[in-house]
């Protein structure tokens, strides 16, 4: 009796974990929203550790960013921005940037703003990624004035 008790079990345990999807936790995907707490302008190397500070780094470098200080790019250009150049980004963690994919193959989601924007705002520094995966990146280019060169 035990033994089957047992058997019956670890079929269930089985069947419910099959039943949940990889993604069924969800809950360090990204919302949407924007950090550049991390941000220092005199700073050379930064650590993004959320989808929300990678966010905060596509609205530094396009000038998007509130609140903040930036260096001479600002001065060279009249754009509140920073192109990071001469600096480095390292990521500390894997990012979800929270887009779903339909089983029709469209995708919804917290709609990515790219890092930079081609020739006008580039980003100029490093990134380097640290064997962490960025996933479920969500671009809409139909609501974007982005148009070439984009990218992350």
């Amino acid at each position: 009796m035990k033994k089957k008790l047992a058997m019956l079990l670890c079929l269930v345990l089985l069947v419910t974990a099959l039943a949940l999807p990889a993604s069924a936790d969800n809950s360090a995907a990204w919302d949407g929203s924007v950090d550049t707490s991390w941000y220092s302008a005199e700073a050379k190397t930064f650590e993004i550790s959320t989808p929300a500070q990678l966010a905060g780094l596509a609205a530094i470098v396009s000038g998007e960013a509130t609140g903040i200080s930036t260096d001479s790019f600002k001065e060279a250009t009249g754009i509140k921005a920073d192109n990071f150049n001469g600096k480095t980004i390292k990521l500390t963690a894997d990012l979800d940037l929270g887009g779903v994919k339909a089983a029709d193959g469209t995708w919804s989601g917290p709609c990515w703003k790219p890092i930079g924007n081609g020739s006008a705002k580039p980003f100029a520094g490093k990134l380097l990624g640290g064997g962490h995966k960025i996933s479920n990146l969500f671009f809409d280019k139909s609501k974007s004035t982005r148009t070439q060169n984009v990218g992350l």
